[in-house]
């Protein structure tokens, strides 16, 4: 006869052994919701400030970001102007920086962002281009090989990574 003393024990051990078989503490997934508060600020002041020159452009609609906005380059020539972009590292990293021009087929060819002889969105510049956490880029504008008006609209991407040392 079975008694209640040999049914809790049974009981017990089956738990315990299908616990054992198959709760190991690994899980497939977790969701857990936390409190974010992050805060924007504008390109002067961010972990990668960007200041351009006023001859070059200036913060388009108050919302501190930057735009280049020019209109009387010259016809079938090369205009640059030197440190038009200077860009400062805030953080506390080092960078590597680059710059993605995407003004559509043509004016990617002729919209350069260069340092010295490098042409930022061919080659990135590592942390000893930079002096004192600051890097003064030239923006060129190379219609030399244009017929007539040229123009473009679009975007540019300045990215920094991080790197170790």
């Amino acid at each position: 006869m079975i008694n209640r003393r040999n049914v809790l024990i049974g009981l017990g051990t089956a738990v315990a052994a299908g616990g054992a078989a198959i709760g190991t503490g690994a899980f497939d997934q977790v969701e857990a919701t936390r409190d974010v508060d992050i805060e924007t600020t504008g390109d002067a002041d961010a972990q990668l400030a960007l200041e351009l020159d006023e001859s070059v452009g200036d913060t388009g609609d108050g919302d501190d970001v930057i735009s280049v906005d020019i209109s009387d380059l010259n016809e079938r020539a090369k205009t640059t102007f030197e440190g038009a972009l200077t860009v400062t590292n805030n953080g506390t990293e080092d960078i590597e920086l680059e710059v993605d021009v995407d003004l559509g087929d043509d004016p990617e060819e002729w919209v350069q962002f260069k340092l010295g002889d490098t042409d930022l969105s061919e080659d990135p510049v590592g942390p000893s281009e930079f002096e004192d956490d600051e890097l003064e880029v030239d923006i060129v504008f190379d219609l030399s090989g244009e017929d007539g008006s040229a123009e473009a609209d679009g975007t540019v991407t300045i990215e920094a990574n991080a790197v170790s040392d």
